[in-house]
């Protein structure tokens, strides 16, 4: 049962972006890099340019549709990442060593507008029928040399990088066919770029009706003991020219804590976050001169004499029996660290404890930190399989330094592996934040209409017409997703915004299809004769009850003192009607017809 712990399984390993997360890695704090490093080694020889038999595209053209569309959905899926294009091939060259050759198109740098500018600007049918004045073509480049220099981008990079991947895009399977002495420095530099942590991907294309034959030589090149395995070209392809819009966030750890299981015994864990909700970017301040982003200062003023307070004069307080109890920064902080940081296990409670109302926020999940403290997969994985054995949930008070301490249910979880030895889920510990006494209401059901059977029945038959599968993937948020179209539009001085599809919208041809002649048994089992759903203008008439009770009398600016109002500090309850007709009827002028300049103008008046 240790050997859960061992490589960590698919839960760590199968992010899209490469990241690790299992207690070795973790100890050497690569999660704490966050930026990831991606270069596009793009083959620019004569036969890369020549149209392919399946469809009217060269495979350069195909190139440069899969690196316009990982730049375009870097920019949302993860902004923080680098990305770079060299040629390889090109009788210019330009590069920091100078290689022959090798053709640095756009440095390691982040994704923005204007390289994804520069890329269309290549795609379009004048600049690569020029391409080989520009760029030229050679076929005698050494590999080596383009390997060499991706390297150098790397190393040349002020960022600190977590991963490293060059994606290696060409139709030629035997680069040096001719050359052993080529292939063999080739060779040789593939395996320094995977000492060094830098992997390597093979994104080959067909040479005509010639098949690429991978054991020439990229076998070699790139041997990491399953290449047979890996993911198909053309799927690959297929993944690069697809665009998503959708928020990447990283497998990484938020936090590590001890759980401790009595004042001697404790181990270390790992606590990720599962669920997180997809938000636009934040707002940025910028100077409008010269659009460069500005830094904001808060300063506090004394608001008797004016002057700049400092920390030190600010205390806080919180109003008690009506009084207000000052407390210090200091006094505050103390407060938070009550409970050391951390799990502390309180007992044990059977599953049938938790109840589905108990959900007050979305679950974490716990993993083992062997880094942190040796033996603690050991002993969180006896832990686990009791739990599971006895069906029984950790209760634990958790501090986790950033908030303050709350109960906590560890729910335990199996680890599930698919037919293909894959790792479904992991095996670990569901957090369940467990709400307080006050957190739960009870809430008062008045008595109402209730449905007989047949009308249940009926409505039984409807939902199953309309039942389908779902998925989270099936529906995208349309607020952020016309956000980021009508950004993209801006930036890239688009005429157009591209159309979105807003699947969350009801489908009524569908529904009609399906369940269109049940839903009118249900409208004539369940309303009255003349009911119309899809009239417009209609208001619903008042019930006998509503009609007779006294309507709320208008406030007559008579009845009020407005003055006192003023006085209390009350003004902005007012509306803006009521102000308007008070400066009216008493001449005060104010500068607008808006709210806060009324009641700044009233304010004047009264000289408060």
């Amino acid at each position: 049962m240790t050997s859960f712990w061992g490589d960590a399984g698919g839960f760590l390993d199968l992010d899209d972006d490469g990241e690790l997360n299992d207690g070795e890695s973790t100890s050497k704090a690569s999660w704490e890099i966050g930026r990831d490093g991606l270069i596009f080694l793009i083959d620019v020889t004569k036969p890369m340019f020549e149209n392919n038999n399946d469809t009217n595209e060269t495979p350069f053209e195909i190139c440069l549709k899969c690196l316009h569309n990982v730049l375009m959905s870097k920019i949302i899926s993860s902004d923080k990442d680098l990305l770079g294009v060299v040629f390889y091939g090109s009788d210019q060259h330009k590069n920091s060593s100078e290689f022959k050759n090798v053709y640095y198109f756009q440095e390691l740098d982040l994704p923005d507008a204007k390289r994804i500018l520069q890329v269309e600007e290549l795609q379009k049918p004048e600049k690569l029928e020029n391409f080989e004045q520009e760029y030229g073509h050679n076929d005698t480049f050494a590999f080596s040399d383009a390997l060499w220099a991706c390297s150098n981008m790397f190393a040349n990079s002020t960022y600190k990088l977590g991963q490293k991947r060059i994606l290696i895009f060409t139709n030629s399977d035997d680069p040096h066919a001719n050359d052993r002495e080529l292939k063999k420095r080739a060779l040789m530099k593939g395996k320094d770029l995977s000492d060094l942590g830098i992997e390597l991907e093979l994104l080959h294309m067909k040479r005509g009706d010639r098949e690429f034959n991978v054991h020439k030589f990229y076998r070699d090149l790139i041997d990491d003991g399953d290449f047979a395995s890996q993911v198909d070209a053309t799927e690959k392809f297929d993944e690069l020219l697809t665009r998503v819009r959708m928020k990447e966030f990283k497998k990484r750890a938020t936090t590590r804590l001890p759980l401790m299981l009595s004042k001697d015994i404790s181990l270390s864990v790992s606590v990720f976050a599962l669920n997180r909700q997809a938000t636009k970017g934040s707002y940025v301040k910028v100077d409008s001169r010269n659009n460069e982003e500005v830094k904001c200062v808060t300063k506090y003023i004394c608001h008797d004499t004016g002057q700049e307070l400092l920390p030190t004069d600010i205390k806080l307080y919180q109003e008690f029996g009506g009084a207000k109890v000052i407390y210090e920064k200091e006094e505050v902080a103390q407060m938070k660290d009550l409970v050391q940081p951390g799990f502390h296990l309180l007992g044990f409670k059977p599953k049938t404890f938790l109840k589905l109302y108990y959900h007050v926020k979305p679950c974490s999940f716990i993993y083992p930190d062997e880094g942190t403290i040796k033996g603690s997969s050991t002993l969180f994985t006896t832990l686990l399989n009791r739990c599971i054995a006895k069906e029984v949930l950790p209760i634990c008070v958790v501090n986790t330094r950033a908030s303050t301490p709350r109960f906590v249910a560890l729910i335990p979880q199996s680890e599930e592996i698919d037919e293909h030895e894959m790792q479904i889920k992991p095996p670990g510990f569901h957090v369940c934040y467990l709400p307080y006494s006050d957190d739960i209401r009870k809430v008062k059901i008045e008595s109402f209409a209730k449905a007989d059977e047949q009308q249940i029945d009926k409505m039984k038959e409807i939902i199953d017409k309309l039942s389908f599968k779902y998925s989270v993937d099936m529906f995208e948020n349309p607020a952020i997703q016309k956000f980021y179209r009508a950004l993209e539009a801006y930036a890239l001085d688009r005429d157009e915004v591209e159309e979105f599809k807003d699947l969350t919208l009801p489908n009524n041809e569908m529904f009609k299809k399906k369940a269109g002649g049940l839903m009118g048994e249900f409208k004539e089992l369940v309303f009255p004769a003349d009911y119309n759903p899809s009239a417009t203008g209609s208001k619903r008439k008042a019930t006998s009850s509503a009609s007779s009770a006294p309507k709320k009398p208008k406030v007559d600016l008579v009845q009020l003192d407005i003055s006192e109002v003023a006085k209390n500090g009350n003004l902005n309850k007012l509306t803006v009607a009521i102000m308007k007709k008070f400066c009216q009827a008493n001449q005060i002028k104010a500068s607008s017809q808006k709210k806060a300049d009324l009641i700044q103008a009233i304010q004047n008046h009264f000289g408060v």
